[in-house]
């Protein structure tokens, strides 16, 4: 269930969102109904859910006054949050194609927050929002201090990126024998089942995907209960003709 939450800027409801993948990743979603959130720590980039420096240092500075060592504070929340990463954009973008799929065997879906939202079967809660970008370094704004808020935070360099994240914080949690709560060991990944049908608002496929393989995907997509009008491939490099 979305949850509305201080730490995110949602967007709209009508914000037109994308996520650029390769076949393989499409088919995995086509028979699971399922999307698959990747633990914060498990990101390529290093600097993935960073505080920005200044924040970071002066809340460390004011938990020292007090005789509490919060070092582990940089970097502990990272492996209990989870997010699935949505490029907004009302346009197809020729460099999401070029690094997250291929463009001769890449599919793009297009969707909205609305629709992403409207989707979700799944009972647990999650927050969408709009990603951040800073300078990590210098940046001297004082934000929020709450778990969830370094997960829409990242560095200019990604800016391209104009990125939306649904955001799960998962603690891991399981039940002992004396029916107490107790931290686990987080999953590297979680997942929420969705509704396709809502979902898959438009598909595109790459620009230079060989006829065939489109053939093949629409035909599959049908037999899971998925009409073929909303499937299109992409004209991006096709010539241009008055």
């Amino acid at each position: 269930m979305h949850t509305e939450h201080p730490a995110a800027k949602t967007p709209g409801d009508d914000v037109v969102i994308w996520r650029y993948m390769t076949v393989e990743k499409y088919l995995s979603l086509l028979t699971t109904s399922k999307l698959f959130l990747c633990r914060l720590d498990n990101f390529e980039d290093p600097w993935e859910g960073a505080w920005p420096k200044a924040f970071l240092q002066g809340l460390l500075n004011e938990l020292k006054k007090d005789g509490v060592d919060g070092g582990h504070l940089q970097s502990a929340h990272k492996k209990w949050l989870f997010v699935s990463c949505w490029h907004a954009n009302e346009y197809e973008s020729a460099a999401m194609w070029d690094l997250y799929s291929t463009k001769s065997s890449g599919v793009a879906v297009r969707t909205t927050v609305g629709a992403l939202k409207k989707s979700v079967i799944s009972s647990q809660n999650y927050t969408i929002g709009q990603v951040d970008y800073l300078d990590v370094e210098s940046d001297p704004r004082s934000l929020e201090f709450n778990m969830l808020v370094p997960a829409f935070l990242k560095r200019m360099s990604f800016k391209h990126e104009n990125e939306v994240r649904l955001v799960r914080f998962d603690l891991g949690t399981t039940v002992n024998e004396n029916g107490e709560n107790r931290i686990g060991d987080p999953s590297p990944i979680l997942d929420l089942e969705v509704d396709l049908n809502e979902l898959l608002v438009d598909v595109y496929f790459s620009p230079t995907m060989p006829r065939w393989l489109v053939d093949s995907i629409v035909a599959v997509s049908k037999k899971f209960g998925l009409s073929g009008d909303r499937y299109t491939q992409s004209k991006l490099y096709d010539n241009y003709i008055l």
